[in-house]
């Protein structure tokens, strides 16, 4: 398989850092809404548990301190707006105090967008934060999937925020989880999502992410979801110029160009990302919270960076740079790099387990180098309308 040369790699390169330039950080771990999915216990029952302003504010000291160029905030919960505007008042107000020159705070929210008001919608313009937004398709799909904590559907509360969101001119991407109900409707869902104005769409499976998902019906296996980003690839191709931007495809395009993945579970790049929880916890990712195995220390015992320079955290940076054998003489290991190394972990301290989709990306590295090769080099920055009938192996 041909892999293209893409002048960006190096630069890129160059910029990984050992310091984590991403912080997601859990503002709450309450949520207004009851996806049948979740695998959290995270729906509100009384007052809403917030992450306290001392730890936000550890937060910053240690990013002007790290003399980073640029760090990036993720705002994420349960809901983070159920802490409400004065929250975000009192983190800005914080922020103010540890703006540094050369330094630039990158600001970014994941909401269910039941919530979004007018008001919210000034801040997020005020402040910079780029939106993103949970919601899995077509409304049928969508208030199946993702109903409101009362029970009532989100769909028409969620896109009348995407689409106020957009008409002020906010940056939102959006995040759709596919389960058996979107098997076998990829053309209207990726038609449904083309016609919103979001920036970008990413597909992300449901897995097991907790043993109280073990055997859930909505649950797909990952030749399900290789047959599905199959089908959505060939639609997608198909829709030219009116199609909505797939953060998991064209990260698979970067790869086999030559240029650097900009998804975490892409990358390789595990290590430019960390995880603070509500309570002031420190894990290395989101996908490992509440992982006592993976907990590096609480941010109102120790400060951030004393946890960063434990030979645990760097230990467990390590291991994940370690890939399995069989991604040795991969084709495509510039483009996946061994996966997310969450799904690699074999329970034993190792990340030498295969990634799970492995397959799904290999079939479709060998879609997109066909249509590329077919396009010829000129057309790398679009891929060509060119539609396959391969099945996934």
């Amino acid at each position: 398989m041909p892999i293209f040369s893409c002048e960006d790699r190096n630069k890129e390169k160059a910029m990984s850092a050992d310091l984590p330039t991403t912080i997601v950080i859990k503002t709450t771990d309450s949520c207004n809404a009851a996806c049948h999915y979740c695998y959290e216990e995270n729906v509100v029952d009384g007052a809403v548990r917030t992450i306290p302003l001392d730890v936000v504010e550890e937060i910053y000291r240690w990013a002007a301190e790290s003399g980073l160029a640029k760090v990036q905030l993720v705002w994420h919960g349960g809901e983070p707006l159920l802490t409400g505007i004065s929250f975000f008042q009192q983190i800005f107000s914080i922020q103010a105090k540890y703006e540094r020159p050369g330094l630039e705070y990158i600001h970014s929210l994941q909401t269910n967008g039941i919530l979004v008001d007018d008001d919210w919608i000034e801040l997020f313009r005020s402040c910079c934060i780029g939106v993103g937004v949970s919601i899995d398709g077509p409304a049928w799909l969508h208030d199946f999937q993702r109903p409101m904590s009362s029970g009532y559907p989100s769909h028409s509360r969620v896109i009348s925020a995407i689409d106020r969101m957009t008409a002020a001119g906010l940056r939102v991407s959006l995040s759709a989880v596919v389960t058996q109900k979107s098997l076998g409707a990829e053309r209207e869902i990726i038609s449904f999502f083309s016609a919103l104005r979001a920036e970008s769409v990413d597909f992300l499976p449901m897995t097991v992410l907790a043993s109280k998902l073990q055997g859930h019906a909505f649950l797909i296996s990952a030749t399900d979801f290789c047959q599905f980003m199959s089908e959505i690839y060939k639609e997608w191709a198909r829709l030219g110029e009116e199609r909505i931007s797939i953060r998991y495809l064209e990260n698979m395009i970067r790869g086999v160009t030559g240029c650097l993945p900009t998804l975490c579970t892409f990358s390789g790049r595990c290590g430019a990302y960390i995880s603070i929880d509500f309570d002031g916890s420190l894990y290395p990712c989101d996908s490992f919270m509440r992982a006592q195995e993976f907990r590096m220390g609480n941010l109102r015992d120790n400060t951030l960076g004393t946890l960063l320079s434990t030979s645990r955290y760097h230990t467990f940076r390590a291991d994940i740079a370690q890939l399995p054998h069989t991604c040795e003489n991969c084709e495509i290991i510039q483009a996946c790099n061994g996966g997310c190394p969450s799904e690699r972990y074999s329970g034993d301290g190792k990340f030498m387990r295969r990634y799970p989709f492995c397959e799904t990306r290999r079939h479709l590295a060998r879609l997109i180098v066909t249509d590329l090769n077919a396009a010829g080099v000129s057309e790398l920055v679009r891929i060509p309308m060119v539609i396959h009938t391969e099945s996934p192996q």
